[in-house]
Order: structure tokens, then sequence, then C-alpha cells
């Protein structure tokens, strides 16, 4: 026999925008992998490695121009 909880979440104002920006860099990096990795197997004929993806994001994109995606935990992209 299974049995089961059900949780009812209420967040508070900050929690709700939290949740929101975290949906929204999931999104974004999910959406990014896709193109990058869609440039990538155009040109060498092989797929781009998600981690490599990642470190770009991390090392080029969060200091400069993409300072947005600091706001929410690491894992969220991953």
């Amino acid at each position: 026999m299974r049995t089961a909880i059900k949780i009812r979440l209420k967040p508070t104002k900050e929690q709700e925008i939290l949740f929101m920006k975290s949906c929204g860099v999931a999104r974004w990096s999910y959406n990014f992998f896709l193109a990058e990795n869609e440039k990538y197997y155009a040109e060498h004929k092989k797929m781009l490695k998600e981690t490599e993806v990642r470190k770009h994001i991390n090392n080029v994109l969060k200091p400069t121009t993409h300072t947005w995606l600091k706001e929410v935990g690491s894992n969220v992209m991953k």
C-alpha cells in the first residue's frame, strides 16, 4: 500500500518572486543550451557538452552582461 501526503506551500511575496525568477532562469538556460548546441552541431557535426556551456555561462556571461543570473541559486541552471 502506498500513501501520499499532500503539502500546500504558502510562500511569502519574496519567495514567490524568487520562484518566478528561478523558473525564468531555468527556461532561459535550457533555451540557451539548445541554441548553442544547434550552432555547434551545424559547424562541427557533433554535440556540445552541457558542462562546456555551463562553464561559458558562469565564466563569461554571469560576470559581464547577465548579472541577473546571480539572483537565483546555482542549481537552478543545472
